[in-house]
């Protein structure tokens, strides 16, 4: 089929006041526009309608797709466009059925008009259904209004009308650069990533610092192959990012101290270094992958001592998440499922509580200074294309 159309929808967009709504729908089209000159369309234009942003050009089936890693895009629809008059409205939609309903299929009519149109929606679903019955006759296609194999979907706008029978769905959410720049703490995979893509949906540029730290290290290929996946829904040219090699003695804190003492030191001076680069690169904030299912060390207490290392706010968008959650979400960024995790369970022991200046006297002890200033001597701000 040769779709001239992609119907963008974004749902949040719609729910705002109407200098809001404007705002964030000229940043949505700006970010769009970036997404499709930057998959290689540069044949395009688009129209900003209220409830509706429509894309124009060739190569709308790839153009819709590429919609899909927009962040504010709730659905994506390659569609055809024809004037709003009636009849040809009815043409266009018996023209198009036989494109994509197969024989024996069943199919459906949903049609929204808006503006100032001589016919209402049930217009179209009547005479349209008769039109393709009429165009598919002999091909034992037949009307299903409760589970049709296909749907036949026209929406009519004052001078132009579209049809289209496919919807693909984007993330939803902002669009990316509304809400101001966070620091997004990247260690691993799987948690990090998610809880940085969380706060990018909600309209935050997030600048990656990347870490290599005991008691696992990751060389930086990974690190990078990691922000690749953040990097598809940034509208920037250069996407900066700082990766950091920190030299953090975590076997012998924790043969002596513990692992979840380990587990805190090991949090702040991230945080620490993170809150330094934040104030560097006017961040609004950090970003942090903690989630309550996933660690017996992820406590209130616990982290409330980390975010005493920070001046800055600590974001922790996966707190709410169980492991379902992460797993469906991490399909969805990276492509795969990850295997459950299922904490240790921890006996709760008033008299091993721990306290923010207890914390600190094993920081100067241990310094852990001196392992933020080698980090930060050799910091180096770097980018993806």
């Amino acid at each position: 089929m040769d779709y001239d159309s992609v119907l963008i929808s974004s749902s949040e967009i719609a729910l705002k006041s109407e200098p809001v709504r404007r705002m964030l729908e000229k940043k949505l089209a700006h970010n769009l526009r970036f997404r499709l000159i930057r998959s290689g369309i540069s044949d395009h234009k688009i129209i900003r309608k209220r409830g509706r942003i429509v894309v124009e050009g060739t190569d709308m089936e790839k153009a819709a797709t590429e919609a899909t890693k927009v962040f504010g895009v709730f659905s994506s629809m390659p569609a055809v466009k024809t004037p709003s008059d009636f009849a040809m409205v009815i043409k266009k939609m018996a023209e198009y059925s036989s494109h994509v309903i197969n024989d024996n299929e069943t199919f459906a009519v949903e049609a929204k008009r808006s503006g100032d149109l001589p016919y209402v929606s049930k217009d179209l679903e009547f005479s349209g259904g008769a039109a393709i019955l009429n165009r598919l006759a002999g091909r034992g296609v037949r009307v299903n209004l409760t589970e049709p194999d296909t749907v036949i979907h026209v929406e009519a706008r004052e001078e132009w009308a579209y049809v289209y029978s496919t919807v693909m769905y984007g993330p939803g959410g902002l669009p990316i650069g509304f809400q101001g720049r966070a620091i997004g703490m990247i260690s691993g995979r799987s948690l990090s990533l998610a809880a940085s893509w969380m706060m990018m949906k909600r309209g935050a540029m997030v600048l990656p610092v990347s870490f290599s730290l005991p008691p696992k290290r990751e060389d930086e290929g990974e690190a990078v192959q990691a922000i690749s996946l953040l990097r598809e829904y940034v509208p920037l040219k250069l996407f900066p990012y700082y990766s950091i090699t920190l030299a953090y003695p975590y076997e012998e804190i924790s043969a002596k101290h513990g692992e979840e003492i380990a587990y805190i030191l090991k949090k702040r001076t991230m945080t620490k270094i993170s809150s330094m680069i934040a104030e560097k690169e006017h961040a609004e904030g950090l970003i942090s992958g903690e989630m309550f299912d996933y660690s017996e060390f992820f406590t209130l207490r616990n982290l409330r001592l980390i975010d005493q290392a920070s001046s800055l706010p600590v974001y922790r968008p996966l707190t709410s998440l169980g492991q379902e959650d992460l797993r469906e979400l991490t399909k969805k960024i990276e492509g795969y499922e990850p295997p459950v995790k299922v904490p240790t369970e921890k006996s709760w022991d008033p008299s091993a509580l721990l306290e923010e200046e207890m914390i600190k006297r094993l920081e100067r002890k241990l310094r852990l200074d001196s392992v933020i200033e080698e980090a930060t001597r050799k910091l180096e701000r770097k980018t993806l294309t």
